[in-house]
């Protein structure tokens, strides 16, 4: 494999839209922490449209929102995917809001997209 394959392996579409809004849920979330299991009550949740699909791999990509890594996420539709936050405290706003993989060094590819917390939440 030629270092331009390896590399295509790792590429990331790009972002080309990103809405969060706040989420309650009447029964509880179980997500996972390590191996220790949490559980949630709300969320923000990201709705991101990415210009292709994303790669599937053993590992997903990630949503970063700056240093926080949101890897909980599920396909809505072609090329659009929704991330759940459930730490909500940890989002900082105006923080960049990037596609990485989880646990790489950067360089991680900037965006336009800023984190705003989002207005009441909805059920």
């Amino acid at each position: 494999m030629s270092q331009r394959d390896d590399h295509s392996l790792w590429k990331l579409p790009q972002l080309l839209s990103v809405e969060a809004k706040r989420a309650v849920y009447r029964e509880p979330r179980i997500y996972w922490v390590g191996t220790e299991d949490k559980r949630a009550h709300g969320a923000v949740e990201f709705l991101v449209r990415t210009s292709s699909g994303l790669p599937i791999r053993a590992l997903s990509p990630v949503l970063f929102v700056g240093d926080v890594a949101v890897g909980e996420c599920r396909q809505e539709g072609e090329n659009l995917y929704r991330y759940f936050a459930y730490d909500v405290e940890r989002l900082q706003p105006g923080a960049p809001i990037f596609l990485a993989w989880p646990n790489l060094p950067r360089p991680r590819t900037a965006t336009r997209f800023r984190y705003q917390p989002p207005s009441p939440a909805v059920s």
